[in-house]
């Protein structure tokens, strides 16, 4: 029988694949078995269509958040750092930036198809504004003739001493 939310309605669960593809243990295990969720699993109306997204192939999130939200043809994208999959940071501000747009690429894409073209704001914050000199030739990669809103903002400090640079995005996928 399907878990049932506060309000009786039937809550919409997918086993999240991990790297062997069963959808047990490992990756799923370490974020929970669901790539989306619905509010009405948490007690609120399912009829909100909110959907949280687990991404595969990112790391598992250090708090209680998930790697993006979808509500309509709109998603918020979690701040993502420039951390692998197994946790590692490298040491440049560069690889950092790479291994964050790639992982807001990749929650884009888990919350339906989204890419950069679709990204309308980016929020980039890094522990030395300086690096901006750095970052802007792989974000103008990234964005190729497409500019979504943005804010730069130089942070004191990320989740982890070893982090520099932490990106966030919101994007539209009506037509």
């Amino acid at each position: 029988m399907p878990p049932r939310s506060a309000g009786g309605a039937a809550a919409e669960t997918r086993r999240r694949p991990d790297r062997d593809g069963s959808g047990e243990g490992g990756e799923a295990a370490r974020c929970g078995t669901s790539i989306t969720r619905k509010w009405g699993e948490y007690g609120m109306s399912g009829k909100t269509g909110i959907e949280r997204v687990m991404a595969p192939g990112l790391m598992a999130p250090v708090s209680h958040y998930c790697h993006a939200v979808r509500a309509g043809d709109h998603v918020w994208v979690s701040g993502m750092v420039g951390a692998r999959e197994d946790g590692s940071i490298p040491e440049s501000v560069t690889e950092q930036f790479r291994i964050a747009l790639d992982s807001v690429d990749r929650a884009l894409r888990a919350a339906g198809g989204a890419g950069p073209e679709n990204i309308v704001k980016v929020t980039v914050f890094l522990t030395d504004v300086r690096d901006r000199e750095k970052i802007n030739p792989i974000r103008e990669e990234y964005f190729g003739a497409h500019r979504p809103a943005s804010t730069l903002v130089e942070a004191a400090a990320l989740v982890s001493p070893a982090m520099k640079v932490e990106i966030e995005a919101v994007a539209y996928l009506g037509g």
